[in-house]
C-alpha cells in the first residue's frame, strides 16, 4: 500500500460504517484527521511491508504504561511493532482472555494499525476500496493500563 492508497482509504466514506451515532462519527473523524492522516506516509510504509503500525494519539495518562510496553517513549506517534513486542503483547493478552486481539496480532496480514487513543485501543484493518475497518469484535476490548 502506498501513500496515495492509504490517503484514499482514510477518505473512504465507508470508514465510519460501524460507528453510526453522530458523536461516534465526530470522534472517528477526529481520529482520522488528527491522529492518522498527519502520519499517512509513515503508516503506509509500515503496513505495506506486512508489519503492524502502532499509532499513539492523545494517549491518556492512565494508559501510558500500556503504551510504553509497546515501545512508546513519548517521542513520535508512530512506530513499527517489532516481533518481540508483538509476542510479549500476545502473551499478556492471552492471559486476559482477549482472543480477538490475540488472533489479530498473530494473523499474517498486511495493512494493520494498532491505535491507542485516550483510554482506548483500536484494531484497524485498511483495505483499498473498503477504507478503514475496525476488526470485527474488537470494540468490546478497552485496553487500560493495569487491566
Amino acid at each position: 500500500m502506498n501513500d496515495e492508497e492509504f490517503q484514499a482509504a482514510l477518505n473512504d466514506p465507508k470508514n465510519a460504517v460501524q460507528l453510526d451515532a453522530a458523536s461516534s462519527r465526530a470522534i472517528w473523524n477526529w481520529i482520522i484527521d488528527d491522529g492518522l492522516a498527519p502520519h499517512a506516509d509513515l503508516i503506509a510504509r509500515i503496513i505495506s511491508s506486512g508489519d503492524i503500525a502502532c499509532v499513539f494519539f492523545n494517549v491518556h495518562e492512565a494508559n501510558l504504561s500500556a503504551a510504553q510496553t509497546l515501545g512508546f517513549t513519548g517521542e513520535g506517534s508512530v512506530l513499527r511493532m517489532s516481533n518481540a513486542v508483538r509476542k510479549r503483547f500476545v502473551e499478556r493478552l492471552r492471559a486476559t482472555g482477549d482472543t480477538v486481539t490475540v488472533n489479530w496480532l498473530e494473523r499474517k496480514a498486511r495493512n494493520r494499525i494498532f491505535l491507542m487513543v485516550e483510554l482506548a485501543s483500536f484494531l484497524i484493518n485498511v483495505e483499498p476500496g473498503k477504507g478503514i475497518q475496525l476488526e470485527p469484535g474488537s470494540l468490546q476490548t478497552l485496553l487500560v493500563s493495569g487491566n
